[in-house]
């Protein structure tokens, strides 16, 4: 026949002898046991089992004195005493670290419980204390449950005008309230994050600089990089044509709308210049345009 595999599913934590954690280690022990009946399948192994768990606090003094009894000769039967039956060791075990008053602890601590960022937590721990408090009518856990609410929750189920007549649909009830809440919440950050609005928006239009001539090259639009090629390779700043310059009237005629243009941009003066001065301000644009050349060679 082959031996029994042990199934080693919901360990039981080490119990050091805190009174409030003793119902849940019988428990976590109990249920081990159930499911290895093939391997602890005698009195001695499970209580052998149950005291390997206890190896802090008030529990491993107690630990120790349960194996030294056991192994202490009686003198009647002049036999060790033995660990007696599984029954027996729960007995004792529960008379030494159960609450000493655990229904006054419970109700205490129901008193002071308060809702937490969980609310599925504080309901858990809610239905604990009321089963240890021994509080089983509607009325009272009620009064407990809605004074330990947050107030925003609490104000939520107060305005929605059906409050439950039991307390399995009182919990059901906060919890609905709470996960919608919850989702407006999250809808509320998603909507306001500006991350998340520029990528709702469309493209940006791209602007187009007006131009005065469709037909002439925008030269502020070129970069300096171009800026210096047109000038190193001879080329018109306006139509980028080769072996002549911008201001050349042949090529680019300046027409009657261009002039009055300029002109009006220009100060007033009370006196025309001469056709001599005239003539050295060109030149002196020419020789402009030609140290800016020399300069970037």
């Amino acid at each position: 026949m082959p031996r029994p595999i042990e199934r080693k599913i919901c360990t039981p934590p080490d119990f050091s002898g805190d009174r409030d954690e003793t119902t849940k280690f019988v428990r976590l022990i109990t249920l081990y046991l159930d499911v290895n009946s093939e391997i602890y399948d005698n009195d001695t192994r499970k209580i052998a089992f149950a005291l390997s768990f206890m190896k802090e606090g008030t529990a491993a003094a107690w630990m120790e004195d349960t194996i030294a009894h056991a192994h202490l000769t009686n003198p009647t039967t002049n036999r060790p005493n033995g660990y007696g039956t599984w029954s027996e060791f729960l007995d004792h075990f529960e008379e030494a670290f159960n609450p000493i008053d655990s229904a006054g602890t419970a109700l205490h601590k129901l008193h002071a419980l308060k809702q937490g960022s969980d609310l599925s937590e504080y309901i858990s721990t809610f239905k604990q204390l009321c089963n240890r408090a021994e509080i089983y009518s509607f009325n009272a856990q009620k009064d407990y449950f809605i004074r330990g609410l947050k107030p925003a929750l609490l104000s939520k189920l107060c305005n929605s005008g059906d409050i439950p007549d039991e307390m399995e649909a009182m919990y059901k009830k906060v919890i609905s309230i709470e996960n919608a809440y919850q989702l407006l919440l999250s809808h509320r950050t998603t909507t306001s994050d500006p991350r998340n609005q520029s990528n709702n928006r469309g493209p940006k239009p791209r602007f187009t600089p007006r131009r005065n001539d469709p037909d002439a090259m925008d030269v502020d639009r070129l970069s300096e990089a171009d800026k210096k090629a047109y000038m190193k390779e001879g080329r018109c700043f306006k139509c980028g044509e080769k072996g002549h310059r911008a201001n050349d009237p042949d090529k680019h005629p300046k027409t009657e709308d261009a002039d009055k243009k300029k002109k009006g941009k220009q100060k007033v003066r009370h006196t025309a210049p001469d056709d001599e001065d005239t003539t050295k301000i060109e030149e002196l644009s020419d020789n402009e345009e030609l140290n800016t050349r020399r300069t970037d060679f």
